[in-house]
């Protein structure tokens, strides 16, 4: 998974051949169990505005180049990794925060 984006980004699978910057944000996908394990996981960058459009295709089987709809992102920064005692914490207080706002998440969610 994130070997093979920037494969893509820097021209080396792309059908152009083209070197496409990576934007912000990052969007780490993690598909869990029920016991918070990993079973599989995607990445996803923004696309910057000169390749909106037309985007270069990917050559590469396990990069695909997605179209979403509009979103909001809620995001929290953290400087530690996934195996900290404290990352789980990280999602409680994004959670905490996004209720003070009144905005809604579903139950079960990691962010």
């Amino acid at each position: 998974m994130s070997r093979n984006l920037p494969c893509w980004g820097s021209g080396k699978t792309n059908d152009r051949k083209e070197p496409v910057d990576m934007a912000l944000p990052v969007i780490k996908k993690w598909y869990l169990d029920e016991k918070y394990n990993i079973i599989s996981a995607t990445m996803s960058f923004y696309i910057p505005a000169p390749y909106q459009k037309n985007p270069p295709a990917s050559l590469d089987p396990e990069v695909e180049v997605e179209q979403w709809d509009d979103i909001t992102i809620y995001s929290r920064a953290y400087g530690g990794n996934r195996d900290d005692p404290e990352f789980m914490e990280q999602f409680d207080f994004l959670r905490d925060a996004l209720a003070r706002e009144e905005i809604v998440t579903y139950s079960g969610m990691m962010m």
